[in-house]
């Protein structure tokens, strides 16, 4: 019989290579994606599951105002981009990427 080989961690380089979180385009990639993100955890994807609870964790841990908490919460429940302070949410994303930078999140997918 031959050896029948799975890539087990295929699903997770995908994921890693599409949500670079150290930079601001990976986070505000997240926030306006946080909702399918969610519905694809919930749909059993274990890897999704990891990136939402690290995002969440560093979403606490970067110190927001309270105009750029605003900012990211109406960006994730998709509000109008009208309603939305864009220099906020910049700043947000900027300050979300840096606890990401501080953890070395991204390392391994540069490697």
């Amino acid at each position: 019989m031959g050896l029948i080989r799975v890539d087990i961690h295929k699903e997770q380089r995908k994921i890693d290579a599409d949500y670079r979180m150290e930079t601001e385009a990976g986070v505000m990639k997240v926030l306006r994606g946080y909702r399918e993100l969610n519905f694809r955890k919930y749909n059993g994807s274990v890897e999704l599951a990891g990136l939402l609870a690290d995002f969440n964790n560093a979403l606490e841990l970067a110190q927001l105002t309270e105009c750029e908490r605003k900012a990211a919460y109406l960006t994730v429940t998709n509000v109008s981009h009208a309603e939305i302070d864009s220099s906020a949410l910049e700043s947000a994303a900027k300050k979300i990427a840096a606890v990401f930078r501080g953890w070395r999140y991204d390392t391994d997918v540069a490697a």
